[in-house]
């Protein structure tokens, strides 16, 4: 009996100590270099993509989107972006189209002068993507 009960203390004991400090020790026997090395990613295979962005009256937030759209860690010449309005009053698609941009930056705008809704928008633009994702 004092067998067993020396058993379940031992399992308890690993479970709540042991294993994190099993783990912990593995980890520190790794290299620094090895911890920290950033997997390689071959561009060649990744999927072109659109970023769609349906926008209304975004004046005030969109070349902070845009400066987002920048900074993204995907291959240039493997994404689109498509910023589409609709009744936009307040300047959002000339802000866009006389934004300075890398030449390797895919921005198009597409703007519509009535206001029918983000589905509707979404929905006219939809056909011209020709991208996978």
């Amino acid at each position: 009996m004092e067998l067993i009960f020396w058993m379940a203390v031992g399992v308890v004991f690993y479970t709540y100590l042991g294993y994190p400090l099993l783990l912990r020790l593995l980890l520190e026997l790794r290299s620094g270099a090895e911890r920290n090395k950033q997997p390689v990613v071959e561009t060649r295979r990744l999927p072109e993509v659109t970023f769609l962005v349906a926008a209304y009256n975004e004046k005030d937030w969109i070349s902070a989107k845009v400066q987002n759209c920048l900074e993204q860690d995907y291959p240039r010449d493997k994404i689109r972006y498509f910023f589409v309005t609709d009744g936009s009053s307040d300047g959002t698609p000339e802000m866009l189209r006389d934004l300075e941009l890398p030449s390797d930056f895919n921005l198009e705008v597409a703007h519509h002068p009535e206001r029918r809704g983000k589905k509707a928008a979404i929905e006219r633009v939809f056909p011209s993507i020709d991208t996978p994702v």
